[in-house]
């Protein structure tokens, strides 16, 4: 018997399998969910793709009713508080990069194509699927499906346009840092401090306790609290699950990589991404053409402000140099992993001998990974829960 949930799940499946294949084969400038929404959108015009083909596969229900709020939870669990601590220039530069950026969508964006657009382009333009995916619902149920649509595309195209940006200041800072004789300061510099705390109050579970299930139905625990309270203080309830994940990992009850290791990351995050694809959908020839001026405009401003936001705090604050200080700022419209590709595709370019090589690896990678890191996982979903209320 024909059974087209199952089919529908295929698609949705095997799209993003195509976009994961594509974005690695491209070093990240073609990303996963550009080439997914693609799909979908072409598909949707066309005909070939029913309206209603994400929604059939049940998995949409996965991000509303659960998936989010424990994906957030569990990107607390990946945040290490020490190497945070070690590299807070990093995250000051980050952080500084974004506020500049929500300047120039709320003040220039805002200007020339209305608040509702600068409001709905900010959280994308500053993370990844689950500030998008926030925003697309917040629109969704505004009855602005169009800007639904127009942030899910955002989210889809930034890769595109920062990666070659900010790799072509790593280049040239790299090869300044290599001509100049400063890469074996900046790897003294650049070296761990001795790690003097430790929070946990649980230093292992035992044996055979902690399964899957186990470390999965914790995260959902931690999740559950974030709402309580949310409701009782009026907090976000997904800053709330982001702050909690953190605690709860750093007093050993949560895991590190808790839903990786319980093995339902993959699927909380299908339907999270899932969730975002019924925004095209509603969007007609007419409506693709009229989105492509914001579009473009706000992902072009995104890595301006980025660029000028990181490179100014780097060099006057704390002085890195300007080149690698954009890229820093820049890392919010690239994430992860593609942070941490596209500072080893700088080096091996380089073609360095291989001692020098890890030394450039030391200096660029763990802060390319780290403001990534922030910006997207971080920043990212406490500016949607600030910015969600008032779409």
């Amino acid at each position: 018997m024909w059974n087209y949930v199952i089919f529908a799940a295929a698609i949705l499946m095997l799209s993003m399998g195509v976009g994961e294949y594509i974005s690695a084969k491209t070093k990240g400038i073609f990303g996963s969910i550009l080439v997914l929404s693609l799909i979908y959108l072409i598909g949707y015009q066309v005909g070939i793709i029913p309206d209603t083909t994400p929604v059939d596969t049940g998995i949409i229900a996965i991000a509303g009713n659960f998936g989010t709020l424990m994906i957030i939870t569990n990107l607390g669990t990946m945040i290490n508080l020490k190497q945070l601590i070690n590299e807070y220039r990093t995250v000051v530069i980050a952080v500084v990069a974004l506020v500049l950026m929500g300047v120039g969508f709320i003040t220039i964006g805002s200007v020339l194509f209305g608040k509702e657009y600068a409001l709905c382009a900010y959280p994308p333009v500053a993370g990844a699927a689950i500030s998008a995916q926030m925003v697309v619902q917040a629109a969704n149920e505004a009855g602005i499906p169009v800007l639904a649509g127009f942030a899910a595309l955002l989210v889809s195209l930034q890769t595109f346009v920062a990666i070659p940006i900010a790799g072509v200041c790593l280049n040239k800072y790299a090869a300044d840092v290599v001509k100049t004789g400063k890469l074996e300061k900046l790897v003294n510099s650049t070296s761990d401090k001795e790690e003097k705390f430790d929070f946990r109050v649980i230093k292992k579970w035992p044996e055979g306790f902690n399964t899957p299930n186990m470390m999965a139905g914790k995260v959902a625990l931690v999740a559950t609290l974030a709402t309580v309270i949310g409701k009782a203080t009026g907090i976000p309830g997904a800053v709330l699950a982001l702050v909690l994940g953190v605690i709860f990992n750093e007093l050993g009850f949560l895991d590190d990589n808790a839903l990786q290791k319980a093995g339902y990351f993959n699927l909380c995050m299908l339907g999270l991404v899932a969730a975002i694809l019924p925004s095209f959908a509603v969007l007609s020839i007419s409506d693709i053409m009229s989105l492509i001026v914001p579009i473009v405009f706000f992902l072009l401003l995104g890595v301006v402000c980025l660029g000028l936001g990181g490179g100014l705090v780097g060099k006057f604050v704390f002085k890195y140099d300007f080149r690698l200080s954009a890229a820093l700022g820049m890392c919010a419209m690239i994430g992860f992993p593609f942070t941490m590709i596209l500072s080893n595709d700088v080096v091996n370019g380089m073609k360095l001998p291989e001692e020098q090589a890890q030394r450039m690896t030391d200096v660029i990678l763990p802060k390319m990974v780290i403001s990534g890191f922030v910006s997207v996982t971080v920043c990212s979903v406490i500016i949607a829960s600030i910015v969600v209320p008032y779409i």
